[in-house]
């Protein structure tokens, strides 16, 4: 029996719990079908795992062929092949890149990372415009693949057995729990999936790579198991900067945008919000992107007053209240994994003395009280008071 397994994509914990059940199963062989290593925490770790597989079977992905020809990749990837390339070294890149394009897994089924056209282009759960295209020339009666990190089994319009294990690093089905299949003796096919520790990766990745332009889109992955949402993030900061002013009672809150398309999004009581991109400044009604789906925000309800100490630049009271902003910063990290500071401003017992807060995930809070500052760390224990 051969365990069947694609798209890692640097993600040691989903392979480890792969090969865990894999050995439970009885499986006995394995063929690994490309990208390894790219955008994931832990690149040279998942290639030295899979590299104790015996016997084993591997071909290229597009992964392994952009890491070791960027120019060959999209311009918003170069720079994760380039970190990919520094941490597995450029021998280990090259011998990878060497790797075959296709295997012949015997019985009438051949494996191909994406199709037998392209590594880059794939078969779909319902079948594509292109698909006759993409079989053109197919003498097997199956064939594997991956890249779309969708698992599923059919059958196409001239018979041939089309079958996508899934990805194990990185679904992008909605499931966080990673996929593979078996390919029992019997020539049958079963699909598995296996539970981990999924949010792990995108703190570790967070941790490897700190602010580095490419994250965006690995980290809404390896968060949400989902490719990117249809809409922009802009259009998603500007819901959840109205949501987060109405659920928490602040005055005013801005949310600010890193990456290839960077955005300041600022949301006021009873004004217009403002969006200040490379296009310039525009201002949008309240109810804009309201007709988004807004995922569940745990942190909607209002914060606890504040009372203020003015001479001595304290806030009292106020530690559940900047507990719970803690909780939404790092809440719009994992919705908007482009984000870089949320901020809000809010009304306290002393009108003298508006509270400021502003924030960004992994670091303590910036706390702003009339003309003091001082920095809250919320994973280190506190009395009543702040």
């Amino acid at each position: 029996m051969r365990a069947l397994i694609y798209d890692v994509h640097g993600n040691v914990l989903a392979l480890a719990a792969v090969l865990a059940d894999a050995d439970a199963q009885g499986a006995g062989e394995y063929f690994v079908g490309g990208d390894v290593a790219l955008f994931g925490p832990w690149p040279e770790a998942t290639v030295d795992r899979l590299g104790e597989l015996s016997p084993a079977t591997w071909i290229r992905g597009n992964g392994e062929r952009w890491t070791a020809d960027p120019g060959a990749a999209p311009e918003p990837v170069r720079p994760a092949t380039a970190a990919a390339r520094e941490a597995l070294g450029s021998a280990l890149v090259e011998d990878l890149d060497a790797l075959p394009e296709s295997a012949d897994l015997g019985d009438g089924t051949r494996a191909w990372h994406g199709s037998p056209v392209s590594d880059v282009r794939s078969f779909t759960p319902k079948p594509g415009d292109d698909e006759a295209e993409l079989l053109d020339g197919v003498g097997e009666r199956r064939l594997i693949f991956g890249h779309t990190h969708l698992p599923f089994a059919r059958t196409s319009a001239g018979g041939i057995e089309l079958v996508n294990p899934g990805s194990v690093g990185m679904p992008l089905d909605g499931d966080h729990r990673a996929a593979y299949a078996l390919l029992h003796d019997d020539g049958s096919i079963e699909h598995r999936r296996v539970a981990y520790d999924h949010a792990a990766v995108p703190a570790a990745l967070r941790e490897r790579y700190g602010d580095a332009t490419w994250l965006a889109a690995p980290l809404h992955r390896f968060t949400h198991a989902r490719l990117e949402p249809a809409v922009s993030q802009t259009d998603l900061a500007v819901a959840l900067a109205r949501e987060l002013l109405h659920g928490t009672g602040a005055l005013r809150v801005s949310i600010a945008l890193d990456g290839p398309h960077p955005a300041i999004v600022e949301c006021e009581r009873l004004r217009a919000i403002v969006v200040r991109d490379a296009g310039g400044v525009r201002e949008l009604a309240h109810d804009a992107a309201g007709d988004l789906a807004l995922p569940e925000l745990p942190f909607m309800r209002r914060l606890p007053a504040f009372e203020v100490d003015a001479a001595g630049g304290r806030v009292t009271g106020a530690l559940g209240g900047l507990e719970m902003f803690g909780r939404v910063v790092r809440e719009l990290a994992a919705l908007l994994p482009g984000s870089s500071v949320v901020a809000a401003d809010f009304q306290t017992s002393d009108p003298d003395s508006p509270l400021g807060i502003a924030g960004r995930a992994g670091e303590p809070l910036v706390v702003l009280l009339g003309e003091h500052e001082f920095a809250l760390d919320l994973d280190e224990p506190r009395g009543a008071d702040a």
